[in-house]
């Protein structure tokens, strides 16, 4: 887990606050954990009932479910990029060349991974899929979100694209669920990607 995404002032306050409340809440309740030898086995064992692993699980808890709520947007505020995308790519490999395109999007409050899967949704054939392996959200002050990433492409062996790595940016247009943007691979290509957010559950599949 890391805090890149939180507002670091508010993260301060927040933890610091919250320490303070744990500790008090842990300082009426540790008579009664130590009554039940079973609760007092797993404290003492993990933690749990300490303040630190109180505040752990919280962190834990908003990093990865709780940022999508509005009650945390005080404490971190980036859109939620989570789902399936299907639309197309336009390629410069050879000459110019279109192909579907499927993006599934991980995210939690502190990381954002994408799985991108290209070929031809008709057949069910696939060229080829690629995987970040670095990645970044900007939130521009005129409101539109831009996910800049880098990649490795696995091709099908029996397509003649080879194995590369490149980069790419992808603007998001909350509204209406699109990302829409450039990439360009070490091969030299360069292409268009615009894809519409399908659904939240992730196939991690073509099709």
């Amino acid at each position: 887990m890391n805090f890149k995404y939180y507002k670091r002032t508010n993260l301060i306050i927040f933890i610091l606050v919250l320490s303070v409340t744990l500790g008090k809440i842990m300082n009426y309740l540790e008579p009664y954990i130590n009554k039940y030898e079973i609760l007092k086995q797993i404290n003492d064992f993990m933690g749990v009932f300490s303040v630190v692993g109180l505040l752990g699980l919280i962190l834990l808890f908003i990093d990865s479910i709780g940022w999508k709520w509005k009650l945390f947007n005080w404490l971190i505020d980036v859109p939620n990029l989570n789902g399936r995308y299907k639309g197309k790519l336009i390629s410069t490999y050879n000459g110019n060349t279109e192909m579907d395109c499927i993006i599934e999007v991980f995210q939690t409050a502190s990381i954002v991974k994408l799985y991108c899967y290209f070929g031809n949704l008709s057949s069910g054939i696939i060229s080829s899929e690629s995987r970040s392996y670095t990645e970044e959200i900007i939130c521009e002050p005129n409101g539109l979100n831009k996910l800049i990433y880098t990649f490795k492409n696995d091709s099908d062996i029996a397509v003649n694209l080879n194995d590369h790595q490149g980069a790419g940016t992808l603007s998001y247009y909350k509204d209406i669920k699109k990302l829409d943007g450039t990439y360009f691979n070490r091969r030299g290509n360069t292409g268009k990607i615009e894809v519409i957010f399908q659904q939240k559950e992730l196939l991690k599949r073509f099709v």
